[in-house]
């Protein structure tokens, strides 16, 4: 028996049924669907963040509301409300400190 044994692996190809052919139609679709790719402008970007920024915030805002209403039953979006709720009162109070040093 020897001290080393190959392991045969989809990883390695021992287990690719698929021809070059194939594979080469594969490889050329995908090209086609990079090339193909409409790149977003500067402007349609900086929509897509504004608008997936707001959806965030009223999902947090959702979250919040129902932790005051005592509505939420999972452990992990208690504590994920907590941790929202924390965050906002430090940012009051970070901004009440800077108000009153000017």
């Amino acid at each position: 028996m020897s001290k080393w044994t190959l392991v045969r692996t989809n990883a390695l190809g021992f287990g690719d049924q698929e021809t070059k052919e194939q594979k080469a139609r594969r490889m050329r679709k995908f090209d086609n669907m990079i090339r193909n790719t409409k790149v977003k402008t500067e402007e349609e970007l900086k929509k897509d963040a504004d608008k997936a920024f707001r959806a965030e915030q009223e999902r947090k805002d959702a979250l919040v509301a129902a932790y005051d209403a005592k509505k939420l039953k999972s452990k992990d979006a208690i504590k994920e409300a907590r941790a929202i709720k924390r965050k906002k009162n430090n940012k009051k109070a970070d901004s009440a400190l800077e108000a009153a040093m000017v």
